[in-house]
């Protein structure tokens, strides 16, 4: 860890390693090069370091209220990704479950990180970065008309829409206790990865080409986000029970295996367990109801609970 004292005024701080301390950190060590400074810290993986360009390892970071400005030198060269990426974490007050970081560099619109979260207990806003970037918090959240102020849901609805990965069923309305379904589920998935292009279109016969889900779902097939039903269909109108979301969470979080018990039960059981004690799914006034049909709400509550604990 590098901890410059900064005097009380200064926004801009630059932090420089010789080539040689940064390929001994990384050869030499597991650790992370960890930069913090008094209302930000950046941290490298200690994987990055023995793979970035030769030279010297250069931060620049600036911040400015809400926005954070960083440039991640190598030698002479500027790097817009770093192998593995790094992290930045800002102290932030006052932020809301609508709050989502954005990143403003180029002339294009701004493009929200849709993996960037608030840690309430810690007080800072994690942010995932491929490398050198400005970045911007910002009240993403959007009013829907059919979501009350103050519903079990709206800080869920909030968090989903700020970073783009729910959108309304119609203009300003967000259907909350429609049910999930599975071409839903893709498009959240897709757009939690930042709508990569897949492979190819047209593998199932109940998806159209020009569908608003045709492409997400192409591209849960092929990375096992959400694979078809196994007769050729992919069932993007079918709903999608809280078990189901449960497991799909669970894969995404790595499959986490629970002990002793992993021999004695199978994936949806496991996927429950790990849900219920990371708080991703709640129960219901019955109990868990896995077999329950999963709402647009729930949906909206259970990734929010999962990126904030899980992922963040």
């Amino acid at each position: 860890m590098i901890a410059p004292q900064i005097p009380e005024g200064i926004r801009s701080v630059r932090v420089t390693l010789p080539a040689s301390a940064v390929r001994a950190l990384g050869r030499e060590t597991g650790a992370a090069l960890v930069v913090e400074l008094p209302d930000v810290r950046i941290t490298v993986p200690n994987g990055a370091l023995l793979r970035l360009p030769e030279g010297a390892l250069s931060l620049l970071v600036r911040r400015q209220g809400d926005v954070l400005s960083l440039a991640v030198q190598a030698g002479e060269e500027v790097l817009a990704r770093v192998p593995g990426g790094l992290t930045a974490e800002l102290s932030v007050q006052g932020a809301g479950p609508g709050t989502a970081a954005r990143l403003t560099e180029g002339e294009g619109a701004p493009r929200v990180i849709p993996r960037a979260v608030m840690d309430w207990e810690r007080g800072v806003f994690v942010i995932p970065l491929e490398g050198s970037a400005r970045v911007e918090l910002a009240d993403g959240g959007v009013p829907f008309a059919d979501v009350p102020a103050r519903s079990w849901y709206t800080a869920a609805a909030d968090f989903v829409s700020a970073r783009a990965l729910f959108c309304g069923t119609a203009a300003g309305v967000f259907s909350p206790d429609a049910l999930m379904t599975r071409g839903m589920l893709a498009q959240v998935l897709y757009n939690l990865e930042g709508r990569p292009e897949p492979a190819g279109l047209g593998g199932f016969s109940d998806v159209e080409t020009g569908s608003w889900y045709a492409r997400s779902s192409a591209w849960a097939a092929e990375t096992g986000a959400l694979s078809g039903l196994g007769d050729g269909r992919f069932g993007p109108e079918e709903p999608v029970t809280r078990q189901e979301l449960s497991l799909v969470l669970w894969r995404y979080a790595g499959s986490p295996r629970d002990g002793g018990n992993a021999a004695q039960s199978g994936e949806e059981a496991q996927a429950l367990r790990w849900a219920a004690e990371h708080r991703v799914l709640q129960g219901r006034g019955s109990g868990l109801e896995p077999e329950g049909r999963a709402t647009r709400a729930e949906a909206a509550q259970m990734l929010k609970n999962f990126l904030e604990r899980v992922r963040s």
